[in-house]
């Protein structure tokens, strides 16, 4: 087995320089050889692990991933990490792999993976992690997972094998889901799970019960006084009888529940409260990620499921108040490739009705506020927002990408508009790599995300 890790290794250090020297991206093959034919060497790959943090769930995974990733590094604690999202099997394994010195032990003892949920379960047979972060369980597409007690399933059995590798494991979920606390194994450890929620009256997520952080036999970190705006947020941080204020740039109320994440996780692992190190952590790629090209702001969400669209849509009324007489473009950039998923049922799931009513109910405060849309199923989003009640027609559809850079351009020009951006993976990368040639952008890996 290690002349074969060994192998790997020296395949994936000439990947890795056969990739910059041609400027193709061939450095996740050594990973893909190992998800395809060699698993079993996830688990030599780890044995030498000090701490082992995965993250998984429908919606979060990466942003609580790049949350821990920014709170130990405040700490100086070095960590390897799958930065830019690569959360399959692929990903996860050339990241272990690039940790690895040529004698096979790791240059850093700390990894947080981010891990895709029906991946879980084959990752699981072959590591040993103190601690599995489940962020929620709600609907994702259709042709991804199938229906969410599949996913549930996914996470019921991974708890149980990971538990099996490590008796002591640590288990951080969503106290607010109720669905997700239905798949935790009965006879798993209540000293040994911590969750997390709110204290309010709805938590600003659409669980499938909508029950809050009560009735629950373990610890659960809150979040109270919660202020949220599309330019951050603003929370009182609550647990056994210690209180903090977190303020943070990372907009949306379901970013409180991925910041109380990734502290629970710091505060098990370093005994530690580390929410004032919160107030540093700046979104990046389609995360809330503010762009300014000249006058323009440009704000990029990704959006890939009902649930994350609702709550990114219930920001574009505050974008448009914040700048009251400039013209401001909501745009829903929809692709149906492979990594963005197929199906787009989930489009007439999300509550795009809402954001209709908060428009016509406010003619005049949003007068300025229109809609676009674009992508390979822009014309199926076009459809949608028409019969939520949202005034659109086909020349509010863009054909492409360019028209849409282009717009932004002359507009800037002329008359300077803001635009609100929602898209689906390709999507966004297309447009962040179009204005990437407008503006200076930090790499997406570069922040931990």
């Amino acid at each position: 087995m290690s002349l074969l890790l060994l192998i790997t290794k020296i395949f994936a250090t000439l990947a890795t320089f056969a990739s910059r020297l041609l400027s193709k991206n061939a450095t996740s093959l050594p990973g893909l050889l190992v998800e395809l034919y060699w698993p079993f060497l996830i688990k030599p790959m780890t044995k030498d692990l000090d701490y082992i943090i995965l993250i998984t769930g429908t919606n979060g995974k990466t942003t609580t991933r790049g949350i821990i990733n920014h709170l130990l590094e405040s700490q100086r604690i070095e960590i390897t990490t799958n930065r830019g999202g690569a959360n399959i099997m692929r990903g996860i394994a050339t990241s272990l792999i690039n940790n690895l010195k040529w004698n096979l032990k790791p240059r850093v003892k700390i990894a947080v993976l981010e891990v895709e949920e029906a991946t879980l379960p084959r990752l699981a047979k072959y590591i040993r992690a103190d601690q599995l972060i489940i962020t929620n369980l709600l609907r994702d597409q259709l042709d991804a997972y199938g229906s969410i007690d599949q996913t549930g399933d996914y996470f019921n059995g991974s708890i149980l094998t990971l538990q099996a590798n490590n008796p002591t494991l640590n288990l951080i979920v969503n106290a607010d889901d109720s669905k997700l606390l239905t798949f935790i194994p009965s006879n798993f450890p209540t000293n040994q799970i911590q969750g997390f929620g709110v204290k309010t009256e709805f938590g600003g997520v659409k669980y499938e019960q909508n029950i809050q952080a009560v009735d629950v036999q373990f610890a659960v970190h809150t979040a109270t006084n919660i202020q949220s705006s599309w330019r951050g947020i603003e929370f009182d941080y609550e647990y056994a009888q210690s209180q903090s204020t977190v303020t943070a740039s990372l907009p949306g109320l379901y970013n409180v529940y991925n910041i109380l994440a990734g502290l629970v996780s710091c505060q098990i692992q370093l005994d530690t409260n580390l929410a004032p190190e919160v107030s540093n952590i700046q979104p990046v790629f389609g995360r809330g990620e503010i762009i300014q090209y000249k006058n323009a702001v440009i704000v990029l969400n990704l959006v890939k499921n009902p649930s994350g669209l609702d709550q990114v849509i219930n920001l574009i009324p505050e974008f448009a108040q914040d700048f009251d007489g400039r013209i401001v473009r909501g745009c829903f950039l929809i692709n149906d490739a492979i990594a963005d998923g197929k199906d787009v049922s989930w489009l007439w799931d999300a509550n795009l009705e809402q954001l209709a009513s908060t428009v016509k109910a406010n003619p005049l405060q949003y007068e300025h506020l229109d809609f676009f849309t674009g992508g390979t199923r822009g014309m199926d989003m076009l459809l949608r927002l028409q019969t939520s009640g949202i005034p659109v027609d086909i020349d509010n559809y863009l054909p492409s990408t360019n028209v849409l850079i282009e717009r932004i351009i002359e507009e800037n020009r002329t008359n300077p508009s803001n635009f609100f951006i929602c898209g689906t993976y390709t999507a966004m990368m297309e447009v962040r790599t179009r204005l990437g040639q407008l503006v200076e952008l930090p790499r997406i890996d570069s922040r931990g995300f």
